[in-house]
């Protein structure tokens, strides 16, 4: 028997087993499960943790329960003591998802599915605090957005995944715009239980979303303030919006009667750009047209068409009961291939779901003229994102826009065996939010979503580049914001400034004073990290003579961090000389920068706060611009380690003038720590400013390696596999283009170019789609 409260006794007796329950906690009603479980219990701090399970099933438990202990210790920082002596997990023999006062009855397909991620068990233990101990009044559910707001969201922010955290806010703002169109929207404060997607749409999500703004208006420190008080003094009592509003109110010392009449009475969203919200911190509604060709597009589309290939076993047998039960709802045309034809008859206006791939026939010849750059649809295989897929057990669910109306979309599945196919086909629309999914005997091994549609506007010539596309002169990276320095303003020397992905919202975070290079964002893009003179003097520091060469000065630079809006300024380094170049490991682990310090150019690693510093190289010569891997376990890096003494007296010379001469530099690899140092290039140009493909197996870098019979050769971007192998030029047009950086998932470059310059020596920044 599981019950609510804490176990008092457990008593077996020959024809019964007896158990007490004590449950003090004021609660709605009282609750009990009972079956022929295997229990299992552990202790964490003061709270015992059960699970109930069935025989076979009880190999889960220890994964159970150490998932809860972890969810308890996490929540109660954050939402005070948990409120019960007692969580326990019990397995249901039908399909629910239940929380009760100090337990949840979970059905036996989800245990056996691992079912303790946040959104799952995660969230089943936040309604221990709120729901199942600070109650809904009858006046709307607060609830539901708040713990979908804790456990599904914040989560990740508590584990320090901010890419996930973004995704999450993401995925709340594509189910608004999938599930609620404008005339079916209604206000959170008349959300009282889910029951359709609509409903979760607005009562989880845009409830979640409207906590994470709060949050945001007030500041954390007050928002959780409110948050450890609500539990404190409602613990036990039935409340609604109204105390919610007042209580933040209080705890915030602010009014908030504006924020919380515009979110909770009213329907809608905000009319915010996405230029202006490129991290999804607002509730907005994301334009249809706007939102990655995916199979809930389809699914909620006013006009659909089911195509189903003809023929049998091989070709349109496994794909029938699928066709079949979606032709059954409401609005559904079913189509075969023949009678579609290759034309696309009916299809022209309409979403599709095409069943069977390249087994339609005609159909499908007409969706083909849709497919993405660079994907490939065979019967015994599939292209997508640069893979190819063969075997029996593969699948593939591809969603594109409609190639003769992009209001509508096309979403194709097919296997390469039948067996590939009745597996996925039973659960194909719990896939729906990607543009593509691959599945390899059922089991989801690849997926990813279309790039956004690219801005209005006259795009560059790409020439002969055959890995870009759609190259525009305003920038996104990620959907965030740029750093980048710049002489504008008629400054003499380069300052630091941050900008929105449109080009506009541009503000200086440097000094003003002395120079600066190598801008960086910190983790959480609320500060940022770069090198500047200005502790020196606030004068420009004098150029050198280059006397006919190329020659690069190695000004007195320290390290510093800032706010986004140039405040706080934090020193990293105080060393003499050069301290510059630093960029940051993804994982946010540590800083790597170049240094003088040792009276050579060599690579260092620190942390975050400047502490523990490491030198990684010690080969004389110039070591420098260092970046880390994808999974930060490796940097790549550009060097000339010269071994003639003329030339090595050269380097010396020039380095005692604060000069380095970059005509000869090869690309580099090592492990984080500064073991393992290889070299990559070998070809005797200047190869440099390299950056990791997210694939963590190739580098892009500039290079002048190519000559001309005419003129000095230009730089240009160059493809290596971190091996040596497979050199590939990337760009053709310019004079100049370097220092490209990948976006994390790697369907974009940016970099900078002469290309289209207006006069000598200047330079722009340009982002291109990244084609396989």
């Amino acid at each position: 028997v599981i019950g609510q409260g804490g176990l008092v006794a457990h008593e077996a007796r020959a024809d019964a087993t007896v158990t007490t329950w004590a449950a003090s906690a004021p609660a709605e009603g009282l609750t009990l499960a009972a079956g022929k479980f295997v229990v299992m219990m552990r202790m964490s701090d003061n709270t015992e943790i059960a699970t109930y399970l069935y025989p076979e099933d009880a190999g889960l438990a220890d994964e159970y329960l150490s998932a809860a202990a972890a969810y308890l210790e996490a929540f109660s920082r954050v939402l005070g003591p948990y409120p019960f002596p007692r969580f326990s997990i019990g397995e249901n023999f039908f399909a629910s998802g239940l929380g009760m006062p100090s337990y949840t009855l979970l059905g036996a397909g989800s245990i056996r599915r691992h079912y303790t991620q946040p959104y799952a068990l995660g969230h089943e233990i936040v309604h221990s605090w709120i729901g199942n101990h600070v109650f809904n009044d009858n006046g709307g559910n607060w609830a539901e957005g708040l713990t979908t707001y804790l456990a599904n969201y914040y989560w990740h922010e508590l584990k320090g995944d901010l890419q996930k955290a973004r995704e999450e806010r993401r995925m709340m703002l594509l189910s608004y715009a999938v599930y609620v169109p404008p005339d079916q929207d209604y206000p959170l404060v008349q959300f009282k239980r889910k029951s359709d997607q609509r409903d979760n749409a607005i009562g989880y999500n845009k409830a979640a979303m409207v906590f994470h703004m709060l949050r945001r208006e007030i500041s954390d420190d007050r928002f959780f303030a409110a948050l450890r008080t609500l539990v404190a003094e409602y613990g036990g009592r039935r409340i609604g919006w109204r105390e919610v509003e007042a209580l933040f109110s209080r705890v915030s010392s602010r009014d908030l009667r504006p924020f919380f009449a515009r979110w909770i009475e009213r329907a809608g969203a905000a009319d915010v750009k996405a230029e202006a919200d490129p991290d999804y911190h607002v509730f907005r509604r994301i334009p249809r047209p706007d939102l990655p060709a995916m199979l809930n597009l389809f699914a909620t589309d006013s006009r659909r068409i089911v195509v189903v290939p003809d023929g049998g076993a091989a070709a349109g047998e496994p794909y029938r009961a699928l066709a079949e039960r979606v032709a059954n709802q409401e609005g559904v045309v079913l189509r075969s291939a023949g009678e579609v034809g290759a034309a696309g008859k009916d299809l022209r206006d309409a979403s599709v779901l095409l069943l069977g791939g390249p087994h339609a026939g005609p159909a499908f010849a007409w969706a083909a003229r849709g497919l993405p750059p660079g994907v490939q649809l065979q019967p015994d295989g599939f292209r997508v994102a640069g893979k190819d897929y063969q075997g029996s057990g593969m699948a593939l669910l591809l969603s594109f826009r409609n190639p003769d109306d992009p209001a509508h979309v096309v979403s194709v599945f097919y296997g390469l065996s039948p067996e590939a196919v009745k597996p996925v086909a039973r659960l194909l629309f719990f896939y729906g939010w990607n543009s593509y999914l691959v599945f390899d005997n059922s089991a989801v091994i690849a997926r990813g979503d279309e790039p956004p549609r690219p801005p209005v506007g006259a795009p560059v010539s790409a020439g002969t580049e055959r890995h870009l596309r759609n190259i525009r002169h305003y920038f996104s990276f990620d959907g965030r914001s740029l750093i980048f320095q710049s002489t504008r303003d008629g400054r003499g020397c380069y300052q630091q400034y941050v900008m929105g992905l449109d080009g506009r919202d541009v503000r200086m975070v440097s000094t003003g004073r002395g120079t600066t290079t190598c801008g960086y964002f910190l983790p959480g893009d609320r500060r940022v990290l770069f090198s500047s003179t200005h502790a020196k003097g606030p004068e420009c520091p004098p150029r050198p003579s280059a006397q006919g060469r190329y020659l690069w000065s190695l000004d007195d630079y320290d390290i510093y961090t800032a706010t986004l809006r140039g405040e706080d300024l934090v020193p990293l380094t105080k060393t003499p000389g050069y301290d510059a170049e630093a960029t940051i490991a993804p994982d946010g682990s540590r800083i790597v920068f170049t240094s003088v310090r040792d009276d050579d150019l060599e690579i260092y690693s620190m942390r975050l706060d400047g502490t523990d510093v490491k030198r990684l190289t010690a080969v004389a010569g110039y070591d420098g611009g260092p970046f880390f891997s994808p999974d930060s376990k490796r940097i790549v890096y550009r060097a000339h380690h010269p071994t003639d003494p003329a030339e090595l007296a050269r380097y010396r010379e020039l380095l005692a003038r604060n000069l380095v001469e970059p005509s000869k530099l090869e690309i580099f690899v090592m492990d984080a720590d500064g073991g393992s140092q290889r070299q990559v290039t070998r070809n005797g140009a200047a190869n440099f400013a390299p950056f990791f493909h997210p694939d963590g197996r190739r580098i892009i870098f500039s290079s002048n390696v190519t000559p001309s019979p005419t003129h000095p050769p230009a730089f240009h971007l160059y493809l290596i596999n971190d091996d040596g192998t497979s050199l590939e030029q990337v760009t053709a047009e310019g004079g100049f283009n370097s220092f490209p950086m990948f976006s994390p998932d790697g369907s974009k470059l940016v970099w900078v170019s002469d290309r289209g310059a207006n006069a000598k020596g200047e330079f722009n920044i340009f982002l291109a789609d990244w084609v396989p």
